[in-house]
């Protein structure tokens, strides 16, 4: 079943013609939905985004898609937030995206396993924190099965993060996470 990502109704079969991964009601919420929209869009389309300028989140920092930037400014609680975020919207877009039942869909609950692989994956390709080591990696397990909102064994959605860090560039971060883990954005080949 396929939710609008403009406003979450059920079963809707409009598809953005573009990069072809999200689906919307109709053409007001599509457009609604474009200033979110166009960054991934481009992405998927294997284009890079235009920023003309820098976003704060509800947080107070800057949300930029630039690696050397994700962490700046950012205790290691928020990083171990992001981190987690960023795998559970991977899980949540491999299985919209591409069908894929991985992790929490895979039927594990909790996913450790999966976001061990997720976090070795991170570690090996840089896109942890620079004070990232194995202690942290264990820290940041524990942390994801007991936090309220950055649980993995919780789905999340496009919207979720929008509503949670108060922010529409936000899901587009956490992707940008997700491709630099993965080498690649779900549905992009």
């Amino acid at each position: 079943m396929t939710a609008c990502a403009s406003c979450a109704k059920e079963d809707v079969t409009l598809r953005c013609s573009a990069c072809k991964h999200v689906s919307y009601c109709n053409a007001e919420c599509q457009k609604k939905d474009w200033k979110s929209h166009k960054p991934i869009c481009q992405l998927a389309q294997g284009k890079m985004p235009k920023f003309k300028e820098t976003f704060v989140g509800a947080d107070g920092h800057e949300l930029l898609p630039d690696p050397d930037e994700w962490w700046k400014g950012l205790s290691e609680t928020d990083s171990f937030i992001r981190l987690i975020d960023a795998y559970r919207l991977r899980v949540e877009d491999e299985y919209m995206f591409e069908g894929e039942a991985g992790g929490l869909y895979g039927g594990e609950n909790p996913p450790v396993a999966d976001f061990r692989r997720f976090l070795r994956l991170a570690e090996d390709r840089d896109a942890v924190p620079p004070w990232w080591n194995a202690q942290k990696r264990k820290e940041c397990i524990q942390f994801s099965l007991t936090d309220k909102w950055a649980n993995i064994s919780y789905a999340v959605e496009k919207s979720d993060i929008r509503e949670h860090y108060g922010n529409p560039f936000m899901p587009m971060n956490l992707r940008e996470i997700g491709r630099k883990v993965h080498g690649y954005m779900p549905g992009e080949f």
